[in-house]
């Protein structure tokens, strides 16, 4: 299986990759999404030992809902977006988001600085 790097170009590499796959492998990548998103994220995306570690340190429930939008985003062949924003300084604590529309995903990745 090829990795892909993780930002924007990685993942639509990813997809191009698997759009143009047979119905039955989407209808598996899918499943795989749904089943452990975590894992999918971390089987066909390089990470960082620090994206790596975050990744498992999100809230479950966070993960799933993740894993069901991305298995469906999947089946309906739409667009993952990822916006990234860097740390802008010292401290603060990382935050993940997801916007699933009719028409595509997007995950948001940022920083929450504290005061």
């Amino acid at each position: 299986m090829n990795r892909y790097e993780f930002s924007q170009s990685g993942i639509d590499e990813k997809l191009a990759t698997l759009y143009a796959s047979s119905e039955e492998e989407i209808a598996i990548e899918a499943e795989q999404a749904n089943a452990d998103f975590a894992k999918w994220v971390d089987d066909n995306f390089i990470l960082t030992a620090d994206e790596l570690a975050f990744l498992y340190r999100i809230d479950p429930k966070f993960l799933g809902d993740a894993g069901v939008q991305t298995a469906q985003a999947i089946t309906d062949r739409v667009p993952i977006k990822l916006t990234r924003f860097p740390r802008p300084g010292e401290g603060g604590e990382k935050y993940i988001i997801t916007r699933p529309s009719k028409w595509s995903l997007e995950f948001e990745i940022g920083w929450i600085m504290m005061p």
